[in-house]
């Protein structure tokens, strides 16, 4: 169980150990996250999930810890690599460091809860449809913005070039509103096509068309195959095709029916 003390109190602590650096708040809320800064950059991540903590440093190491026990007992050890990690990569650039030089107020940073994230994504909470990706690379960093199925990216590997991220992400946040606007006019205007009877997917299916539920992780294809239906199941790179029935058609109708909206 977590003994360990508040964020903030606990990252003073750590900033007492190393004996340097300044604090750097990332997020607050819920999932807080702190950085330690040192001669500019900010290397030490540290993330509260709630019942524990995450120290890491990029591409490099973490320290999960929930307990006083722990961090006396790793603290020398973050301290070392925290040094050495700065005298081997003095001008390397962190994720933390492209969150601070893109000055976004109001967006929100989520890590993964691997001990050294390679990514992260910022969001706002009030346009859910909005969302920029920042990916750790060896001593640089890659910001990914999607405006549709357009991904735009740019690598950043010095300070210089960190100054002139927010005049290079106004207008991809932009272009990616108004791109989620049109998404969402679309899929209102989908949602109010009206929904297909099970014997107008037949038909459909009858004459040769492939109906999927969608695309991703897992989805499922109906078709016809020597006058039987038929099945596709793609679940994580796994494809297996059964036979199915219409009543397994009805159910992933009445599951995900924009899918089998037809156009008129």
């Amino acid at each position: 169980m977590r003994d360990l003390p508040a964020l903030d109190t606990f990252t003073d602590e750590i900033l007492l150990c190393l004996g340097k650096g300044t604090k750097t708040v990332l997020a607050d809320g819920d999932w807080p996250v702190r950085a330690i800064a040192c001669a500019g950059r900010n290397t030490l991540l540290i993330r509260d999930h709630g019942h524990s903590l995450t120290l890491s440093l990029p591409v490099d190491k973490g320290w999960p810890m929930s307990t006083q026990r722990e961090w006396l007992q790793l603290k020398e050890e973050i301290t070392v690599a925290f040094t050495n990690y700065h005298r081997a990569n003095p001008h390397a650039l962190s994720i933390a460091d492209a969150i601070v030089a893109l000055s976004l107020d109001a967006w929100i940073p989520g890590f993964p809860g691997t001990p050294v994230p390679a990514e992260a994504w910022l969001k706002k909470a009030d346009e859910p449809g909005l969302s920029i990706g920042i990916f750790q690379q060896e001593s640089a960093v890659r910001i990914v913005v999607w405006v549709g199925s357009d991904m735009r990216s740019r690598t950043v590997s010095s300070a210089s070039e960190l100054n002139t991220l927010p005049q290079w992400i106004l207008p991809q946040i932009d272009d990616q509103r108004r791109a989620a606007k049109v998404a969402a006019t679309e899929d209102a205007r989908r949602r109010a096509l009206p929904l297909p009877t099970i014997e107008e997917v037949m038909a459909r299916l009858v004459a040769g068309e492939k109906i999927s539920t969608g695309g991703g992780r897992y989805y499922e294809t109906f078709f016809m195959e020597a006058g039987k239906l038929r099945r596709e199941i793609f679940d994580e790179g796994f494809n297996e095709v059964l036979d199915t029935t219409p009543a397994q058609l009805q159910e992933s109708i009445r599951i995900l029916p924009d899918r089998f909206r037809k156009e008129p």
